[in-house]
């Protein structure tokens, strides 16, 4: 079953890559460049739970993806502002906490309610606001659900 120490993300081909070995020996590649479920815009950070799902931030496409251990696109959760980082807590527990950018682009430096920030996200899809103004947590629970 695939860990979290295990994955090593790449960007050189688009796709998330598995090495088991200190030498990082390459076990498990899929994926490429794309839009496409299973395609990776920048594959910025990559986390595991208990039950060997692996879950890939894909930046530049908001979003993240989710796979079985052997790389088989199972599901993706969408509207995200340019996850980079994700993070699962050990053991059985159904919370995914992902870091999202802030707006720097200029296409969505004036957009309001959008910032940095880290949005829970539970496996039933459900957002759990974190922080931030009551209006930032409503439109993350419009986005989310």
């Amino acid at each position: 079953m695939p860990t979290a120490s295990s994955w090593r993300p790449t960007t050189r081909s688009g796709s998330p890559t598995i090495g088991t070995t200190p030498s990082a020996k390459l076990l498990l590649s899929w994926g490429g460049p794309g839009i496409d479920p299973g395609e990776f815009n920048i594959a910025h950070n990559i986390a595991c739970d208990a039950d060997g799902w692996v879950y890939v931030a894909d930046r530049e496409n908001h979003r993240v993806q989710v796979f079985d251990g052997n790389g088989k696109y199972e599901t993706q959760w969408n509207n995200l502002h340019r996850p980079c980082g994700l993070f699962m807590p050990p053991g059985k527990c159904p919370v995914c906490y992902i870091g999202e950018l802030g707006a720097v682009q200029p296409v969505s430096r004036n957009v309001p309610n959008l910032g940095p920030r880290v949005t829970r996200l539970r496996s039933r899809k459900t957002a759990v606001p974190a922080s931030g103004s009551q209006a930032a947590r409503s439109r993350l629970q419009m986005v989310i659900a």
